[in-house]
């Protein structure tokens, strides 16, 4: 007889600390998406997709940190056009929408205070949120999108708060844990 209480991991898809312990986000085998579960990861018995996540999480760290360096260090040329992609367009047109959406109040005592209209531009854009995490070099809040073209996306999350509220919302109540006060 099989204990109903096990089940098999297909994947781990995120990690994050809770409470000052690692959690990771499992992709459980045989369920779909919306059944991924942070779980602890003592209570994960798959050391070696542990490994192989923790391991593929360096990598893209290091080629982040690559390629920051490439950026930074290599001169700008004045002729040279960068491709366009929809991720790429969608920083380009948030980055136009801050210098439109930062209008200063006019009245003479709120002088200096700004203002931020949220527009929800990107809801029928968004296929879903995939994560929200720190950045480890900024220490800034980070929204990875996935939009409906299957591109992705990180996005500062003062973006994700203008351009798709209700998709931040959705996460949040979808990733939300209770903790049972010790009584």
């Amino acid at each position: 007889m099989e204990d109903e209480n096990v089940y098999s991991v297909e994947k781990i898809m995120d990690t994050r600390k809770f409470k000052g312990k690692k959690q990771y986000l499992i992709k459980w085998d045989g369920y779909s998406d919306e059944h991924n579960t942070w779980e602890y990861a003592k209570d994960i018995f798959c050391k070696d997709l542990i490994d192989e996540f923790e391991s593929r999480c360096e990598k893209e760290l290091e080629a982040k940190k690559v390629l920051q360096t490439q950026i930074t260090s290599s001169p700008i040329k004045e002729k040279a056009r960068p491709r366009r992609s929809a991720s790429s367009s969608i920083s380009e047109a948030s980055k136009m929408d801050e210098n439109v959406v930062n209008k200063k109040k006019k009245s003479s005592k709120d002088e200096g205070i700004t203002t931020r209209i949220i527009t929800n531009k990107w809801d029928d854009k968004v296929k879903r949120i995939a994560c929200v995490h720190r950045n480890l070099s900024t220490s800034e809040l980070e929204v990875e999108i996935e939009f409906t073209d299957d591109s992705v996306s990180i996005v500062p999350i003062e973006h994700a708060h203008l351009h798709c509220p209700l998709w931040l919302l959705k996460y949040y109540e979808d990733n939300i844990c209770f903790s049972e006060a010790d009584e």
